[in-house]
């Protein structure tokens, strides 16, 4: 019977005051060996240090990972369109991304909030299987308040797409193989 390693606890001092469990340990207890992170600068201890933005990714991330985690990041990249270039290249055919990103009601929480059809869209037209594409709302009180998933697939907003949502804050989840070739 093999004894699981103790959970560590986020590197930040709020979430761990909080009890969140740092993203090395919950990777590993997901069956992940190994944990790479990736940002535009060091201040948090990255593993690599490069800026989404740019569109000369360094030779040996191209093709080097299984899985690409974006747990809110592209919405703080100025170029949306070089962020999903790149996590495109970081993956190896049959690897797969994940993002939470937001969509209505998240002013001022970087730069965009996304509508699904961006993702749906761009992942359809470069040949990607979409495996799950959830939409999802909850309130500022996330942590306590129960959150409320749906199915999503195009077009099936239409009816709420003009003013058609209420005061909760909504986001997606999108994950989506890349395909060989």
């Amino acid at each position: 019977c093999k004894t699981a390693d103790a959970p560590t606890l986020g590197l930040k001092a709020d979430f761990a005051s909080r009890g969140f469990l740092s993203d090395d340990y919950l990777f590993r207890f997901l069956g992940f060996n190994r944990l790479e992170s990736l940002d535009y600068s060091d201040f948090e201890r990255a593993t690599h240090v490069f800026d989404l933005n740019r569109s000369d990714l360094p030779t040996e991330l191209a093709g080097a990972f299984d899985l690409v985690f974006d747990g809110g990041t592209i919405e703080h990249v100025f170029d949306v369109k070089a962020s999903l270039a790149n996590i495109h290249r970081l993956l190896k055919p049959g690897g797969r991304v994940i993002h939470v990103s937001p969509s209505s009601n998240h002013m001022d929480h970087g730069f965009y909030m996304f509508s699904p059809t961006l993702f749906t869209d761009y992942y359809s037209t470069n040949g990607w299987e979409i495996n799950t594409a959830r939409v999802f709302r909850y309130s500022p009180r996330h942590e306590t308040d129960p959150w409320l998933v749906s199915d999503y697939t195009p077009g099936c907003l239409e009816p709420i797409s003009f003013g058609g949502l209420d005061d909760g804050m909504y986001a997606i989840i999108l994950v989506a193989t890349k395909a060989p070739g």
